[in-house]
């Protein structure tokens, strides 16, 4: 009889706490976007496995309401008014791809619209 592994994983505990900021001017900065009264964005930009995907999970556990989408490509419903804020990880992954580019626009300008605000992850900065 073979015994067959359980793929169990506990969730992470995203932690602003845990996070080490290079600036000891950003966490302050990543606040005051969150906890504004209307829309900002701001798009996190760095190489793969410096912490951005933990950053925005943990940005997000900090704000009520929140969204995130693993992947631009990843459809989420139309937000109301009383989303927290909207978060986009791997944001430069819907290059070329014209579903996804499309989705982030709407997707961006519902953040507008709602007052809400609008942070992504991307390996580099957007061209457009």
């Amino acid at each position: 009889m073979t015994q067959l592994p359980l793929n169990l994983r506990w969730a992470p505990e995203y932690d602003l706490s845990a996070f080490f900021f290079a600036d000891a001017a950003l966490p302050e900065l990543l606040k005051s976007v969150l906890q504004s009264q209307t829309h900002q964005a701001l798009i996190l930009v760095g190489p793969a496995n410096s912490g951005k995907s933990y950053l925005l999970h943990a940005l997000a556990a900090e704000r009520a309401h929140s969204h995130i989408s693993a992947q631009p490509q990843n459809l989420r419903p139309d937000v109301s008014h009383d989303a927290g804020a909207l978060f986009v990880d791997n944001l430069d992954a819907a290059a070329g791809n014209a579903a996804a580019e499309e989705w982030l626009f709407h997707d961006y300008n519902r953040a507008v619209d709602a007052g809400v605000p609008w942070l992504a992850a991307a390996r580099a900065a957007p061209a457009n």
